[in-house]
């Protein structure tokens, strides 16, 4: 089974996507890869390779890719460690309507057992010896070790070419929802401010306590703090020390916040005050 590097614009039409943003993590997992999403189900061209998702069987990931013009979703097959095969799905930005998540269960993902995956993978690397044509022919029965979690949902919501609402719908494990629904925040939207179209400095991006409660790395609010960061507070010997200070330990409060919607929002009401009273 190939995807061939096949390209589906979902869309529709061809569009130019532009500068890559930011990408959500893959992570290691020995010989395999756990990607952040999980496609279930709303491109045909996918769906006519898997029933219905059983792509993450076969060894195949997704994941979500955020350009100037668009959301890209990579779908691909590993071995050790490198690419053999892939599919590339484009969503145009200005069709880009909105999404909802909704908590799930008993959704499959990679499974994260270092030492069944170098046994499984034993297979593969002895057939590798004897010929590249077996080792291929091996790869197609080396199966990936996977467990039922739970997670979110996720429905992205989208206009077709045809002028109607069409739903993709992805997934992530409880491990990763933070990250997906921050980066969903983020860029799925059909217009972007100026300082969402150029490649995150994470140096100089991260905002931890404004963005848990704003759950946008570029929400209005976010932007402000981040600038006045900055240009004021940076330029001086008190800021500089609030500064160092704040980086020291607002990373310990940032997953409290973002999973505490109570919390949060009186937090958000204290720096909505403040946001008000600066600018």
């Amino acid at each position: 089974m190939k995807l061939n590097n096949k390209i589906i614009w979902i869309t529709g039409n061809e569009f130019e996507n532009g500068t890559v943003l930011k990408e959500l993590d893959l992570q290691s997992v020995y010989n395999h890869i756990q990607a952040t999403v999980y496609y279930k189900d709303g491109i045909s061209e996918i769906n006519s390779h898997f029933n219905p998702s059983d792509y993450i069987d076969k060894g195949y990931v997704c994941n979500f890719y955020a350009t100037q013009f668009g959301l890209t979703f990579a779908f691909i097959k590993f071995t050790n460690g490198d690419p053999i095969d892939l599919s590339y799905a484009h969503l145009e930005r200005s069709k880009i309507l909105n999404y909802e998540e909704n908590s799930a269960s008993d959704l499959k993902v990679v499974k994260k057992e270092e030492s069944k995956h170098s046994r499984k993978n034993f297979g593969r690397k002895a057939f590798a010896g004897a010929s590249v044509l077996i080792s291929a022919v091996a790869d197609q029965f080396v199966s990936v070790n996977t467990h039922q979690v739970n997670g979110v949902e996720y429905k992205l919501y989208y206009q077709s070419k045809f002028g109607e609402k069409e739903c993709l719908t992805f997934y992530a494990s409880d491990e990763y929802k933070n990250d997906v629904t921050l980066f969903l925040n983020t860029y799925y939207k059909k217009d972007l401010p100026e300082e969402a179209k150029k490649p995150i400095e994470e140096e100089k991006s991260n905002c931890f306590i404004a963005t848990a409660c704003y759950r946008d790395m570029f929400s209005e609010e976010v932007i402000f703090f981040r600038w006045y960061r900055d240009n004021k507070l940076d330029k001086n010997v008190i800021g500089k020390l609030f500064i160092k200070t704040y980086y020291k330990i607002s990373p310990s409060f940032y997953n409290l916040l973002f999973n505490n919607p109570i919390l949060s929002k009186k937090v958000k009401f204290v720096l909505d005050k403040i946001y008000l009273r600066l600018k």
